[in-house]
């Protein structure tokens, strides 16, 4: 397995990435939510780079049973409907997280849009592939971001 260490800069980096491409994909954005806990700081880099003040997070519990994976939800934002709503996590590794916090976001508010970002994707090891992310890992690569 291979062990990455990333620093403020890569993040700066990643954000500023992120950002232009949402600038040049022209997506409409009126709310930011962070999945926690790793979600929390791209997202509030997000929200003053793209200069949105409505910054939310929603708290996701894994729970793995050897069956299956079910997830619940804690500390939820009260978003109102038909919002256009950007969700962050800084690694998209399985999916699993993004694609229930996306159908739990859809169900309960009732977006316009719902777009997503990270910082790094896992297309070997993800069943959801995020609209934006900064760069793509192997499965055997373990990132520690600098909050960690």
């Amino acid at each position: 397995m291979e062990n990455v260490f990333l620093d403020e800069v890569d993040i700066n980096d990643s954000i500023e990435y992120i950002t232009n491409e949402i600038k040049k994909k022209q997506l409409l954005i009126d709310d930011i939510v962070a999945i926690a806990r790793g979600g929390y700081i791209p997202a509030r880099y997000l929200a003053k780079t793209l200069n949105i003040r409505k910054l939310y997070s929603i708290g996701v519990e894994s729970y793995n049973d050897k069956t299956r994976e079910e997830i619940s939800f804690y500390q939820i934002p009260i978003l109102k409907e038909h919002q256009n709503i950007l969700v962050v996590d800084d690694i998209i590794d399985s999916g699993q997280t993004m694609v229930q916090t996306l159908a739990y976001l859809k169900e309960k508010f009732c977006p316009n849009n719902i777009y997503t970002c990270s910082i790094h994707y896992k297309p070997q090891s993800s069943i959801f592939k995020p609209d934006i992310f900064y760069k793509e890992v192997n499965e055997q690569t373990w990132i520690t971001y600098p909050w960690e």
